[in-house]
């Protein structure tokens, strides 16, 4: 199977994965599972891009406040949804549920 990192034979092209077309509901069913297992970070997220949304609603009318907050939402979002990926890829791993990122730190520390 190829990887994201993976070129053909001559190496100026990647390689192109193919995704079937039922692969997306699989996602929405694996991201719901998720939202149903951590319901209050999920919610806590949701609820903040809610918010940040309907602030860029509210003053859609000042051109220069609706650009620098498109922008910034367009740059903090991806940081932001890293914690939900987190917590995905730990219930996926069947690790525990951790209340903070510097628990892990401690717990790692404390080990050594």
């Amino acid at each position: 199977m190829a990887t994201a990192n993976s070129f053909d034979a001559v190496g100026s092209h990647p390689s192109v994965q193919t995704v079937s077309i039922g692969r997306p509901i699989i996602w929405v069913r694996n991201g719901i599972s998720d939202m149903l297992h951590h319901p209050g970070a999920s919610l806590a997220y949701g609820l903040l891009v809610t918010i940040i949304g309907a602030m860029i609603l509210m003053f859609g009318s000042h051109p220069y406040f609706l650009a620098a907050a498109v922008s910034g939402f367009l740059l903090v979002g991806p940081i932001m949804s890293t914690g939900l990926c987190e917590l995905s890829r730990g219930r996926a791993l069947g690790e525990p549920v951790l209340t903070g990122p510097c628990t892990h730190y401690r717990i790692s520390t404390m080990a050594s």
